[in-house]
């Protein structure tokens, strides 16, 4: 299963939660580790699909 794949997946499994309010999905790993492209491919992939959605990304540095 290659990446888009796994996006669409992933995707697919949210939205049959079919929930009445918005969901959030949370997305963690190391700097540099490609949350950001993940979270840009799982919004793409929601709008192919034609749902509304935001995206809201918030970067935690711990020193």
């Amino acid at each position: 299963m290659n990446r888009k794949q796994q996006i669409k997946e992933i995707v697919d499994h949210i939205l049959k939660l079919n929930l009445t309010h918005p969901t959030r999905v949370g997305v963690s790993g190391i700097t540099a580790s490609g949350k950001t492209t993940f979270a840009n491919e799982l919004a793409e992939e929601i709008h192919n699909q034609k749902y509304m959605y935001s995206l809201l990304l918030i970067v935690i540095i711990l020193v």
